[in-house]
C-alpha cells in the first residue's frame, strides 16, 4: 500500500492578496467564485499587474454585493478593528470609478 497526500481544493492563501494597513488595489471586478466548505467569497480583480484574488469578509461582501462586473474597484484595507461586540473584523473602503 502507498500513501497518497490529499491536497485541499481550496485556492492557497498565499496566492491571494495579502494586504497590510493601508495598502490599495485597484483594478477591475472580474467575477467572484463560491470557495470552501464555508462558501467563502474570492473576488478576482484585473489589475495592472494581472490577475489578483482577494478573499471576502463580511465588510467586503456586503460592499461589493452590488458593484457590477468589469467595473473599476480601488479597495484600501484599513486593518482589523474590534467591534462593539468585542469581535475583530478586517476593515476595507471600497470605492468604484464611474
Amino acid at each position: 500500500m502507498e500513501w497518497t497526500k490529499v491536497e485541499s481544493k481550496e485556492q492557497a492563501q498565499s496566492d491571494a492578496w495579502s494586504p497590510k494597513e493601508g495598502d490599495e488595489l485597484i483594478g477591475k471586478l472580474k467575477g467572484v467564485e463560491i470557495v470552501g466548505s464555508k462558501d467563502s467569497n474570492l473576488y478576482s480583480f484585473k489589475t495592472k499587474k494581472g490577475l489578483v484574488k482577494v478573499w471576502g469578509c463580511l465588510v467586503l461582501d456586503d460592499r461589493l454585493a452590488e458593484v457590477e462586473q468589469d467595473t473599476e474597484v480601488k479597495l484600501v484595507y484599513g486593518g482589523k478593528h474590534k467591534s462593539a461586540t468585542g469581535n475583530m473584523y478586517h476593515s476595507y473602503e471600497v470605492w468604484i470609478n464611474q
